[in-house]
């Protein structure tokens, strides 16, 4: 119960985005980019969104020079995804957003 004039704040739902670092890795393990990743649970699935990417090139060139469209997600707190890369595109803040999937 909260006292006359004071807000009290909801708590966040149990399915709240998470946002932490991760690295994205090839399936064979090597390094492509660092970035900051929200995880959104949609359902059975995670769309992850990653931005603000070290080597945003590098992933660039593994998807549209080399086909590459699965990858290797290792986040801040342990947990590491397979998951399909299924868009990227410019984010608001004019840096690289790329979306993907666990698959």
């Amino acid at each position: 119960m909260s006292r006359r004039g004071t807000l009290a704040r909801p708590a966040p739902p149990e399915d709240a985005p998470s946002i932490q670092r991760c690295a994205v890795h090839l399936l064979s393990g090597s390094h492509l980019s660092d970035g900051l990743a929200v995880v959104i649970q949609r359902g059975d699935r995670s769309e992850i969104r990653v931005t603000e990417l070290s080597s945003p090139g590098t992933l660039l060139t593994a998807l549209f020079g080399h086909n590459i469209m699965q990858y290797r997600l290792a986040f801040q707190d342990g947990r590491i995804l397979r998951a399909e890369l299924t868009g990227t595109a410019w984010g608001p803040t004019g840096r690289r957003l790329c979306t993907f999937h666990a698959i």
